[in-house]
């Protein structure tokens, strides 16, 4: 049975004392633990050598993905002339129907206008139109810009990167106009320029047709010989060129926004990723990364990314002494919700305490470190009976939270201080792993049903309760090897030698995305029947 939750009484609460048996508490979501203040400052750890021998540092945890990055968004300039095919790109890797950004052509074409959309609050476009013949004009206005933008100091006003679009020439003829070429060798341009080869399905068609009266219907070798010859066309009409204009200083990619060829999608992301780091910072790179929602790789290997530069870090070394367990979960969970980008307007869903409850029980078993988890049932209450039942299993100091009929229960470990030890790291690093691996189950289910590309009658584009309940019920069910892996990992035994690099390389390959094709395939299969009430959250008791 499902259950609707309601909201709290809105009253201040201190935090619930834990229990060392493990029972739950009911919590106020209006609790400093579940919210993130505007006025709260950055960790700084202890100048100490030793972070386990380190002063406690009590200043409030913000995510580093609010502090590195603020409100930046992912800012690309995208030049290319109509009908090269930059609308179908953009919506194939950033999710972002162009044409409704901008319903007037004329503005889009305004190299200053921002495009933005509600589709993907990550990203900002700037369209330019390529450029015809010698058109002198539009490439100064071009060049002006980017200057302009790659000066700006704020990393949200930044340009990012460049994608140069140029439709591969099927039938022989130029690739680059002369504004192209004028643009590839401005060597005080500090800005990633990335070529992007388009309507590359197109040529493979040409190739096949070439071979088809020699290969007759082996339809495996006649794709394989014919995507073949088609990149020796590439290399000589598209690369060479290239080169011989940048001298081998731009990166390039073909592409096809067609079903069968999405890998060369995946490659420009991987591409374009790369070169954003190695010309700029990470920090611009991440931007992309959160901002693209094509390739599920890129989304799992920039959470490992952000938090192995602060608080997974922290976590295992002990620097987060002095916090509060809440507080610690808080920031860990949002850094890695914020750069899936998934629909969630205002974070509803993916930030709620609701799912966060949900989350902390996942781990309830990484209690002890037995291969034989304690049954789910022996730690909880059973929030659904009357509140004297729920009075009475508190200790006598903890405060009373009266529902309004039935409350968000987080599991207790939550509430207590860090402290550096096996029991804490495993609950820590469980859910670390837990969260990942459910981000990408979601991602999965949404890229399966065409979430994020368009919008049906009952706005089916939007992350609801019922998604994330089916993909936690679903993953419930199939996590114990991956925390018998967490429980290997840390345990007495091993906890002296435990040493935080290797830990997050550990985390790093327990959350690789081909080991849950089965359990994507799983979620998908169970979303294929009609979802119950949208709105609706499962409750702890189903995990």
């Amino acid at each position: 049975m499902r259950l609707r939750i309601p909201k709290f009484f809105r009253r201040p609460h201190p935090v619930p004392a834990p229990d060392p048996d493990t029972r739950s508490y009911t919590v106020d979501p209006t609790h400093p633990g579940s919210q993130t203040g505007s006025d709260t400052v950055h960790l700084h750890p202890s100048a100490s050598a030793n972070p386990i021998d380190a002063s406690p540092d009590s200043s409030p945890l913000r995510p580093t993905t609010d502090t590195r990055l603020g409100d930046s968004r992912f800012r690309v300039l995208v030049v290319g002339k109509s009908g090269v095919g930059k609308s179908s790109l953009i919506n194939a890797v950033f999710g972002v129907n162009l044409a409704r950004t901008s319903d007037d052509h004329a503005t889009r074409h305004d190299i200053d206008q921002e495009l933005a959309s509600d589709d993907n609050q990550r990203l900002i476009l700037h369209d330019s139109q390529g450029f015809v013949g010698g058109d002198i004009k539009n490439l100064q206005t071009v060049q002006d810009f980017i200057k302009r933008k790659s000066a700006e100091r704020e990393l949200k006003d930044r340009l990012h990167a460049i994608w140069l679009c140029c439709e591969i020439p099927v039938a022989g003829g130029r690739v680059f106009e002369r504004g192209d070429e004028t643009l590839l060798q401005d060597d005080t341009n500090q800005v990633p320029i990335i070529v992007v080869f388009t309507k590359y399905d197109q040529l493979v068609i040409r190739k096949k047709g070439d071979l088809a009266r020699t290969l007759g219907k082996n339809e495996v070798e006649w794709e394989r010989r014919a995507q073949e010859t088609a990149m020796d066309a590439v290399r000589i009409r598209c690369e060479r060129p290239l080169n011989s204009i940048g001298g081998h200083r731009h990166t390039w990619a073909v592409v096809s926004t067609t079903t069968e060829y999405r890998d060369t999608i995946e490659k420009l992301i991987d591409l374009t990723k790369n070169s954003i780091v190695g010309v700029l910072t990470d920090l611009e790179g991440w931007l992309f990364a959160f901002a693209q929602r094509h390739s599920l790789g890129t989304k799992i290997s920039t959470s490992i990314d952000v938090g192995r530069r602060q608080y997974w870090h922290y976590m295992f070394s002990g620097y987060l002494t002095g916090h509060r367990l809440d507080e610690c979960v808080r920031v860990i969970h949002d850094d890695i919700a914020n750069g899936w980008n998934f629909n969630d307007p205002d974070h509803q869903c993916l930030k709620s305490t609701e799912f966060r409850a949900l989350m902390t029980h996942l781990v309830t078993d990484l209690a002890s470190d037995r291969p034989d988890p304690p049954n789910f049932l022996n730690t909880a209450i059973n929030v659904a009976g009357p509140a004297a039942a729920i009075i009475g299993a508190l200790p006598y100091s903890a405060p009373i939270v009266v529902p309004v009929a039935i409350t968000v229960v987080l599991a207790s470990w939550v509430y207590g201080m860090y402290r550096r030890t096996p029991k804490i790291l495993r609950y820590l690093m469980g859910y670390v792993i837990d969260m990942i691996i459910v981000m990408s189950c979601l991602f999965a289910l949404v890229e399966s049903r065409g979430l994020g590309r368009r919008l049906d009658s009952r706005g089916l584009d939007r992350i609801s309760p019922a998604m994330v309940s089916l993909v936690l019920k679903e993953y419930s069910r199939r996590k114990g090897s991956v925390h018998e892996q967490v429980k290997s990992y840390v345990n007495e035994t091993t906890f002296p030698a435990l040493q935080p690099n290797r830990a997050i390389g550990q985390i790093s390959e327990l959350v690789k995305a081909e080991q849950y094709k089965e359990l994507h395939a799983a979620v998908i299969l169970a979303a294929s029947r009609a979802l119950d009430d949208e709105d609706t959250w499962m409750t702890a008791d189903m995990l």
